[in-house]
């Protein structure tokens, strides 16, 4: 049996650390730190599925109405929830987002107050004004 040569033993070696099977294989020693990272992330992935499941659920389920507007100002709606689309008198939210929000505001204040609040703040919370439903009661 023929003994394998310097240049060869160089190659296994070589090969064994590239693949992760040799003694001081690089990929081997950062394997168990990978495992964790990974391990912490999908702990991080599923804890944010869970709060946006529950974020989706209280704004669909809570009885009052709820929307966003585009970072464009009130030129649309990027969300709705059941409640603001049936205060409204829409048939669904799908068609309450297809309404220039500007048409929703009878006197036109609520677009100025909207405006001026989100010039003095970075988003408007807690703004009541007068909206004007689907059969055109304010």
């Amino acid at each position: 049996m023929k003994k394998p040569s310097e240049e060869e033993r160089r190659q296994t070696e070589l090969r064994r650390k590239i693949i992760g099977l040799g003694e001081h294989s690089q990929r081997k020693s950062y394997y168990p730190q990978l495992q964790e990272r990974i391990a912490e992330l999908e702990q991080v992935n599923r804890a944010l599925a869970e709060s946006r499941d529950k974020y989706r659920s209280l704004v669909e389920n809570v009885g009052v109405g709820i929307f966003r507007t585009g970072s464009d100002g009130p030129r649309s709606i990027i969300q709705a929830n059941p409640a603001m689309a049936r205060i409204l008198g829409y048939d669904s939210v799908a068609e309450l987002l297809s309404v220039p929000p500007l048409t929703l505001y009878p006197d036109g204040k609520g677009e100025s107050m909207l405006l001026e609040r989100l010039d003095q703040e970075d988003g408007v919370k807690d703004l009541k004004v007068k909206a004007m439903r689907k059969d055109g009661v304010p």
